[in-house]
């Protein structure tokens, strides 16, 4: 059984992934403001963190494994949290699935930047993050840091950095 840091902490990495979309899809009216979007170039990455997060917040583990490289990994923060491959991350996620209820992330960026060139791409973000498990809202902070690859003209989540903050 996970303890509730546990719960927290996975919970929250799924609002961060939340968090990072919203940043990238704000409009571009917002653009000029210090905690401007990613836009332009960084808009391939903000629709693959879409699609990942419209799937992660579904439930959906085939969605979330579609938008990852079958390469990636996933690093966390604690010890021994660091899941490569498909059959490692979709195990990971099945364990996420279970530590929120659906519809009940919500999220405030703080900061976030991003960039690509040659086919490699990356977004990262600090986060305000909330959530609700078994009746509980949580809140904290995430740091999070994605790496992506264009395989084949598609853009794919290669690698995934996140660690939990208190609140911001």
């Amino acid at each position: 059984m996970l303890d509730e840091a546990t719960v927290s902490r996975r919970t929250l990495f799924g609002a961060a992934v939340l968090g990072l979309t919203a940043a990238a899809l704000q409009s571009e009216a917002e653009a000029k403001s210090p905690k401007s979007p990613p836009v332009g170039a960084l808009l391939p990455l903000a629709a693959v963190m879409r699609a990942h997060d419209q799937a992660f917040s579904a439930h959906d583990l085939k969605g979330v494994l579609a938008t990852m490289s079958p390469d990636a990994f996933v690093l966390g923060s604690g010890g021994g949290e660091i899941w490569k491959g498909t059959k490692e991350i979709a195990a990971s996620y099945e364990t996420l699935f279970k530590t929120f209820e659906k519809g009940s992330l919500s999220f405030e960026p703080v900061f976030y930047d991003g960039a690509v060139q040659d086919g490699m791409g990356w977004l990262m973000a600090v986060t305000r993050v909330t959530a609700t498990h078994a009746g509980k809202r949580h809140e904290s902070g995430i740091n999070a840091s994605i790496g992506f690859v264009q395989k084949n003209g598609k853009w794919l989540i290669r690698t995934f950095h996140y660690s939990s903050t208190p609140a911001h």
